[in-house]
């Protein structure tokens, strides 16, 4: 009697774990699928003109190919290290959106600083995102000790084209200054 009960209860734990991985986990995504779905014009690939600010002028721009894609379900927009850029520094970055918090987030990798940075910003007009790592508090470090904190501003002007701003401050965000400026054309 007591096989029969152990076989039994072994048959029925099979069959609810069986049961259980055979069914689709719930979306649990919320807003954050329609807050990406505002980065949708951004997916595909790019020609980039980069600007670096040096002297009080922006300099001649150079040209760097890019891929974004989503990733994880279209909950993520990646983009991907290119092969070569013309500041000689490699970088993947993702965009995500945190639904609980009502912002999005972005992770940049390089192989330059070699550190993982984090920045975080909202959608105050549509197609645009400005992100700073100030809450994060992800700087860079320069030689002498000083931080260097990083703003970002994403216009996503149209399907075919995006412009990254990115400012930098010495004093944790009380004053920007220029720093680089991508323009994006997307390739036919």
């Amino acid at each position: 009697m007591r096989r029969r009960v152990s076989v039994l209860a072994t048959i029925l734990f099979t069959s609810f774990v069986n049961i259980s991985y055979a069914q689709e986990p719930p979306d649990r995504s919320g807003s954050a699928r329609a807050a990406m779905e505002a980065l949708r014009p951004m997916a595909g690939e790019w020609l980039a003109d980069v600007y670096m600010w040096r002297d009080g002028a922006w300099s001649a721009p150079e040209k760097e190919r890019v891929t974004f894609n989503f990733i994880l379900n279209d909950l993520a927009l990646r983009k991907l290290i290119p092969e070569r850029t013309p500041t000689g520094v490699r970088m993947e970055t993702t965009i995500q959106y945190d639904q609980y918090r009502d912002l999005y987030r972005l992770a940049a990798m390089d192989d330059g600083w070699g550190n993982m940075d984090i920045y975080e910003g909202a959608m105050d007009e549509p197609g645009k995102i400005v992100f700073t790592n100030l809450r994060p508090e992800t700087f860079a470090v320069g030689s002498g000790g000083e931080e260097y904190a990083f703003q970002l501003t994403l216009s996503i002007e149209d399907e075919n084209a995006h412009t990254l701003f990115v400012e930098i401050s010495t004093n944790k965000g009380e004053t920007w200054l220029p720093f680089q400026r991508i323009e994006r054309k997307r390739l036919q």
